[in-house]
Order: C-alpha cells, then sequence, then structure tokens
C-alpha cells in the first residue's frame, strides 16, 4: 500500500517553536487571551460559546477555537498560526490530490501578489459526502507561515449526518477570517521553523515526468483520465478499458541504500538479474475490504525504489467500479520494471 502523507500541517511541533517569549510587533503577547479576541472580532453576527485558546509557546502553536452559531445551526471553528519549514510548504499551499479526497471543493488563489489561499469544502471523512462537512481556508504567506481556519459541523461528534445543507460561516467569510491584517502580529512573532531532519527517501522525479512516462508505458486501448501529482516524486490517473475504471499510482523514490526500513518490504521478494528486489502484493485497502489493490514494489541496489499500484476503485475509498483491477499484475510489474524510472 502507498502511504503519501496528504494531512495538512496545522500546527508547530514542540521542535518548531522557539523556548523563549516572542511578542508581536504590537508589543502585546501572543497569548490565548490575544487569539480568542481576535478570532470572536473576526466573526460575523451570531452566538459564540465554548471558547479556549493557547498561546505561543515552548509546545504550542498560537491557536483559539469556539462554537459559532448563526441562529440556524452550530459549527466549530478553530484557527492556528504557524511557521512551516521550507520542505512542507507545497503541501499547505495547493488542494488536496482527488484520488485522496474524491469529493473536495478546492480553489487555489493568490493574495496580494505572492500569498496562497487555498479554500476547500470538504468532509469530516473524506470518502463520506453525505456525513459531516469541514471546510478550510488556508493562508501560506511568502515566508512560510501559514493561517488555518477550519470550520466543521457540529453532527460530527453526533450522528455522523449534517444537520443543515452548508455551514454556518460561508467560504468566503472563512477567507475573510484567514487573510484579515488582524493576524500580522501574530505572524511576525512566530519564530522561525528549524529545519526538519533529513528525510529517509526523497522524490526523484517531477509529476510531469511521471505522468509523461505513464503515457508511454499504459496500452494505447485504454483511457486515460484524472492525471495529478505531488512534488514529492508521486503521480496517478484512472485508467478505463470501457468496463470501469481504476486507479494506477506511481512513486518514484530515492532511497539511502541499505535503509533498514525497507528490509522487511523485500524480505517476501525476488532478486533481480542487474542487482534488486522485486516484490507483489495483493490485499483488500485497509478499511475498505471491497477496494482491491495490487502492488509491485522495486528496490534497485542504489536506492532507487519504483512503486506502482492499482486499484478497482477510482480512488482509495470511493465504491469499486469492478471485479479486478483493469491492467494485470504482469502488466504493471513491466510497467515498474520499464527503464524510464532509472533516470538513465
Amino acid at each position: 500500500m502507498i502511504t503519501l502523507s496528504v494531512a495538512l500541517v496545522l500546527g508547530l511541533s514542540a521542535a518548531m517553536i522557539s523556548a523563549m517569549t516572542v511578542n508581536g510587533s504590537s508589543g502585546r503577547p501572543v497569548s490565548a487571551d490575544l487569539m480568542k479576541d481576535t478570532l470572536r472580532s473576526l466573526l460575523p453576527e451570531g452566538g459564540v460559546s465554548d471558547v479556549s485558546g493557547s498561546g505561543l509557546s515552548e509546545t504550542h502553536a498560537p491557536s483559539a477555537r469556539l462554537v459559532f452559531d448563526d441562529g440556524h445551526g452550530r459549527s466549530f471553528v478553530e484557527v492556528s498560526v504557524s511557521r512551516l519549514p521550507r520542505s512542507a510548504r507545497h503541501v499547505s499551499a495547493e488542494c488536496p490530490l482527488r484520488s485522496y479526497s474524491p469529493y473536495d471543493h478546492c480553489v487555489k488563489k493568490t493574495v496580494d501578489g505572492h500569498h496562497a489561499l487555498v479554500v476547500n469544502q470538504s468532509y469530516v471523512d473524506p470518502f463520506e459526502p453525505e456525513g459531516a462537512k469541514q471546510w478550510s481556508a488556508r493562508l501560506l504567506s511568502r515566508d512560510g507561515v501559514l493561517v488555518s481556519v477550519v470550520q466543521s459541523d457540529v453532527s460530527a461528534e453526533g450522528a455522523g449526518r449534517n444537520l443543515r445543507s452548508a455551514l454556518p460561516l460561508t467560504v468566503e467569510e472563512l477567507s475573510r477570517i484567514a487573510t484579515s491584517k488582524d493576524w500580522e502580529p501574530v505572524m511576525a512573532a512566530v519564530p522561525q521553523a528549524p529545519s526538519p531532519p533529513e528525510p529517509p527517501s526523497t522524490g526523484r522525479m517531477t509529476e510531469r515526468e511521471i505522468l509523461r512516462n505513464l503515457e508511454k508505458l499504459i496500452p494505447g486501448n485504454l483511457r486515460i483520465a484524472n492525471q495529478e501529482g505531488s512534488r514529492t516524486g508521486y503521480a496517478d490517473v484512472t485508467v478505463d478499458d470501457g468496463r470501469g475504471e481504476s486507479l494506477l499510482t506511481v512513486s518514484v523514490q530515492q532511497w539511502k541504500p541499505g535503509r533498514r526500513e525497507l528490509v522487511p518490504l523485500f524480505r517476501n521478494g525476488k532478486n533481480l538479474p542487474g542487482g534488486g528486489r522485486i516484490v507483489t502484493r495483493t490485499a483488500p485497502l485497509q478499511g475498505h475490504p471491497d477496494i482491491v489493490q495490487w502492488d509491485v514494489d522495486v528496490l534497485y541496489d542504489d536506492g532507487r525504489r519504483v512503486l506502482i499500484s492499482e486499484l478497482n476503485s477510482s480512488s482509495f475509498g470511493t465504491p469499486v467500479t469492478r471485479k479486478a483491477p483493469v491492467l494485470s499484475m504482469e502488466q504493471i510489474k513491466s510497467m515498474a520494471l520499464a527503464r524510464v524510472w532509472r533516470g538513465d
């Protein structure tokens, strides 16, 4: 199973926060009261309850949360302000991948010429479009400060069904809160995030390169649609033979040779003639027993890893579209061993 983190960074870890008292440019400490007061002041007319918050400290990013009621229903609203390390910023500046959040309605905009604003209408469970809604507006500044405003349906704690067709705060109102100049003292106060530890692997191809290679390798009688990817050496498409779509994913990574965490993954594999290991896996998708996932995982001696997966569904959680994936295991094995992934 491919493990690709698309979870958004909404706060800072303790390692990312300076162990010293930091004040905003106004001179007022970035306290829980400042966060709560600022959030309340930016809300439209309505009832407010259950207000709590955290100031900037050694263990917390500044945040505030409350319940808002416009007279027709309630929602949870939370804001947090954090400074992201450079390597994590692109994740928060992009809309979620359709293969992981198939029912989202997401729009990315540019604010003031250089800030990225991502407004997303999603669900607490991204694969349950009849469930509780979760809408968000995230502003990522040019220097990596993230203002995240998230609104969730109160019904998420109850029956898991929406109490109304729309949440109390519109996406325009969420956007106004996220882009308010009132957060600037807080944004200025949040310290630089230290560089994270070096990851065990890095993406070795761009989204465009992977998709271009896939177009060469996928049989010509199949229809290719819904092409997408990320900057982390990952891309996916849906393929259709006329009898139902399959999601096809490709991850191309570069690991340091001999990494111990890869040993269990390839223990049951076979040696490759030119050096390296290949392993195939078939199993139900975790949490979705009707979805079948086929993997071909190749690890070369120089640390280059190519992982191709295929589902009998168009995403990681939507209903199955067919009994078995479109391409056979032998076909995706041939694709995974193709020279185009070696970069030479």
